[in-house]
């Protein structure tokens, strides 16, 4: 019988045992699934927040650079306002997107475009600021 006893014993104990690394490697694993949902969570916060910024800085941009636009439309409408009423439309339209990505790219696309606007206007207003300051043609007298 101490035979027997000692053999459950010591199976019982290697059971145990063995019981106890599979809880530790559950416990393990688990652990380290719960941390690398925490990490993506905080990822994608910090992700949502830059183009959160990104997006208000350049909303900014435009408000900023549309003071330069002061003449009018066809319609008697001055430009800034225009301009202002353009941006708020794309930012409403563009609002509720959720992906990543395509909101990266709209905010590319639309730093780019205030760029170029910005800088075909700065040309024309250099080339306007040198046509005046040329002096006028001598008049004849004849």
């Amino acid at each position: 019988m101490r035979a027997t006893t000692s053999k459950v014993v010591a199976q019982g104990s290697v059971a145990a045992g063995r019981i106890r690394e599979l809880n530790t490697d559950l416990d393990h694993l688990l652990g380290r699934t719960i941390e690398q949902m925490y990490r993506q969570k905080d990822t994608a916060g910090i992700q949502l927040q830059t183009t959160r910024t990104e997006a208000i800085a350049l909303y900014r941009h435009i408000w900023r650079y549309s003071r330069l636009f002061v003449w009018q439309n066809e319609q008697g409408k001055p430009w800034r306002d225009v301009l202002r009423h353009s941006a708020r439309q794309e930012y409403d339209l563009a609002r509720h997107e959720q992906d990543p990505e395509l909101v990266s790219r709209m905010i590319v696309t639309g730093r780019d475009a205030v760029h170029q606007v910005v800088d075909k206007f700065m040309a024309k207003r250099d080339q306007l600021e040198q046509t005046s300051l040329k002096p006028a043609p001598p008049e004849s007298t004849f």
